[in-house]
């Protein structure tokens, strides 16, 4: 892939090439959709191609977004009984983010001594770390807005539960992304020689995302609590069923953890 290399001999005609081969696989995608009689592909109209452009553009931005949302999330249904994992999680976090090598190479681009005549190799080597976190960031980006056209299911703007799995195609590249994002982050702070700093703020973030995964756990441990108690009230209310007996039963009042879905 031509962004994926350092330095491409002809970058504009290998763009072409694969933006050509990349069209031909979304053109054979749809048709072996059509063929097999999907309805989202057979029934394609106006708002079919709206939708897909619409996806295109607010998925990335939805999905991004679930990167602040979620320590926050994190915090709002935050569980004492979480306290020292978490802050064991932390430690380790924040213990492999100052012995990344990548800080290595950007503490070596911030560090000389005016004397030794390097401010031009010094700006040359941070210019050029600037560089590969934006082709970095360019391709992550690409990856995540082609994530989108060919999903057709459920609405972008859904990230909680079952309905979030719109967004399952775009993980990677919203990673990517957003990785680019705390790396530059990072290496602002440790020109401004606040890298400590910085290495305890994202150690923290990254914390409260595990803890948004504790919180998808609890969910899980809730849904069976609540499907216990169904069925429990179900045998007790009617002990007569047999095979085949059909119990209407209203779902108003009924509980519904937020991630997880108990009857779905």
């Amino acid at each position: 892939a031509p962004l994926l290399r350092r330095s491409p001999k002809s970058l504009k005609r290998e763009l072409i090439q694969h933006s050509i081969i990349l069209s031909g696989a979304f053109i054979v995608v749809a048709i072996a959709r059509r063929l097999q009689g999907e309805s989202r592909i057979a029934e394609l109209n106006l708002s079919t191609f709206i939708k897909i452009i619409t996806d295109t553009i607010l998925g990335p931005l939805v999905s991004i977004g679930t990167f602040i949302i979620r320590p926050v999330n994190a915090i709002a249904d935050f569980n004492m009984a979480w306290l020292i994992p978490l802050a064991a999680g932390c430690i380790a976090i924040a213990y492999l983010i100052s012995q990344s090598p990548f800080f290595d190479r950007a503490r070596q681009a911030i560090t000389f001594s005016p004397d030794d005549g390097d401010s031009n190799k010094l700006q040359s080597e941070q210019s050029r770390i600037f560089r590969e976190l934006a082709r970095w960031a360019l391709i992550g980006l690409v990856m995540l807005m082609l994530a989108y056209p060919l999903t057709l299911i459920g609405e972008v703007t859904d990230i909680d539960g079952r309905a979030s799995r719109v967004h399952v195609a775009a993980i990677i590249g919203a990673s990517i992304l957003w990785a680019c994002v705390c790396t530059a982050i990072a290496f602002i702070a440790s020109r401004y020689q606040k890298r400590q700093l910085a290495n305890l703020g994202l150690a923290i973030y990254f914390t409260l995302l595990l803890g948004f995964g504790l919180t998808i756990q609890q969910d899980f441990k809730t849904a069976w609590q609540y499907q216990r108690a169904f069925w429990t009230d179900v045998v007790n209310l009617c002990p007569d069923m047999t095979y085949g007996t059909v119990i209407l039963i209203e779902d108003y009042g009924l509980k519904e953890p937020k991630q997880i879905l108990t009857r779905g």
